[in-house]
């Protein structure tokens, strides 16, 4: 069903789309709601909003008249919240206590230590996002060395080919290299981050230059093997990350130093690291 904040769009369309003989689609027809093979109720971004919508249009009754059918309904996330027979949500929409559609025995909670975790969290959410402070730097780490697979890239699948081998995951490279991302994370030096396995270096380049319209002066001289393998290649494990100093003075560019240097010198991947040129005046 298709819901003004609905949540975007979400693999398990992609999974039902791929079954053969099945038409997915998007709707806000009361009787297509009736008439379906199945309904998925999504998830939402505000679920009570969401909820009143459905009863405006009314998609709410369409919903209880099919359940009385016997028709099947599938609820994810705030779907599967809307379908229960209470609502209890103080803290986000602080509308208190709402009755749901009543189709599922349950009650749901929004308590306000959830909220709070999730808003922290989100605080700690790298992008792509160039911070552009002066004495930061760009790493490059690989927990794959030497392996440039365009198999299923997206490179290949402009010359609509599959190529004979895509990358895999090395899990203790994996492993490695999460810790250490998590780590940068935890001590404040982590500025912005891109997996470059989501369309390989170039890609990756280009979508945190665009995201901070800023430009790039990168040089990729020492790095051997095929120019386009080394730009397009989709290498699960490989990640771009900018660690800076966030401008605290010399004492913490100094620090910076020693995380670029541990990176380097302890990291269970080769790491290419681009130094900002840009002095900063103290």
């Amino acid at each position: 069903m298709r819901r003004p904040i609905i949540n975007a769009h979400g693999t398990w369309q992609d999974a039902l789309a791929a079954e053969p003989g099945l038409d997915v689609y998007a709707t806000a027809s009361p009787s297509d709601v009736e008439s379906a093979d199945l309904v998925v109720l999504p998830g939402s971004r505000s679920t009570l909003a969401d909820l009143d919508w459905l009863r405006r249009l009314g998609l709410a009754d369409a919903l209880l008249r099919r359940a009385a059918a016997g028709g099947p309904i599938l609820g994810i996330c705030g779907g599967y919240q809307m379908l229960t027979e209470q609502i209890d949500d103080p803290v986000e929409s602080a509308r208190g206590t709402e009755p749901g559609l009543g189709l599922l025995p349950a009650r749901v909670f929004t308590l306000e230590e959830q909220v709070q975790r999730t808003l922290l969290n989100l605080r700690r959410t790298a992008t792509p996002l160039l911070a552009g402070e002066p004495g930061s730097v760009l790493v490059w780490m690989q927990a794959t060395p030497g392996r440039r697979r365009l198999g299923a890239s997206a490179l290949a699948q402009v010359y609509g080919q599959l190529g004979d081998e895509g990358p895999d995951v090395a899990p203790r490279a994996l492993a490695a290299l999460v810790g250490i991302v998590r780590g940068l994370r935890e001590r404040g030096a982590l500025l912005a981050y891109h997996d470059v396995a989501d369309g390989g270096l170039f890609a990756t380049l280009a979508e945190m230059a665009f995201a901070s319209r800023a430009g790039l002066d990168v040089r990729l001289d020492e790095v051997t093997g095929d120019p386009l393998a080394v730009l397009f290649a989709e290498e699960v494990e490989a990640t771009v990350v900018v660690v800076g100093s966030r401008g605290h003075g010399a004492i913490k560019r100094a620090l910076l130093g020693s995380v670029s240097d541990h990176l380097v010198r302890h990291a269970p991947c080769p790491v290419l690291v681009v130094r900002d040129e840009v002095e900063e005046e103290g």
